[in-house]
């Protein structure tokens, strides 16, 4: 966005803030850090604090396409206990940060997507499909170390906290 609309964007971004708390939904956010600067705190410290004064630290959060470093990781798990990070094929280029932070989040906290048809896997795909959720989650499994079954089920589970059966 560029920085003369921040303003606009702002005032915008809190009167959806006022309203999510009494629809019972989840409040999505796709946080992006400063052009040239993908890890940079800034907006999302902006971000959880305009949150955090507007809906109830329980609100379901589905952190979307997470490219957080691991302090702004661990600050909105901490904030908000029901905060959820979502993470795709864009984990191919992380840098180490992002890495850090997807290492130190909790299996119970990770949820996987495709963001389809935006983000392809790799391996000549030329559009992303559902159909490569698996895909992400060997990507994701690798990155951390974790077992993929394991990280399959557990993902499965958390979608369905987040959002139901």
């Amino acid at each position: 966005m560029p920085p003369r609309t921040w303003g606009a964007q702002l005032n915008l971004f809190r009167a959806i803030l006022e309203k999510i708390g009494a629809t019972g939904r989840v409040l999505i956010l796709h946080i992006r850090g400063e052009k040239g600067a993908p890890t940079s705190d800034g907006p999302s410290k902006v971000c959880r604090q305009e949150v955090q004064r507007r809906v109830n630290r329980h609100q379901r959060i589905h952190i979307h396409c997470c490219t957080l470093g691991p302090h702004e990781v661990e600050a909105w798990g901490k904030t908000f206990p029901n905060a959820y990070f979502s993470f795709n094929a864009l984990v191919r280029s992380y840098n180490q940060e992002q890495r850090a932070a997807l290492s130190l989040l909790p299996r119970s906290r990770l949820l996987l997507e495709t963001d389809s048809p935006h983000l392809p896997v790799g391996g000549g795909v030329i559009y992303a499909t559902p159909a490569y959720i698996g895909e992400v989650g060997e990507l994701v499994a690798e990155m951390r170390g974790d077992n993929l079954q394991a990280l399959l089920e557990q993902t499965r589970v958390n979608a369905q906290a987040l959002y139901g059966p």
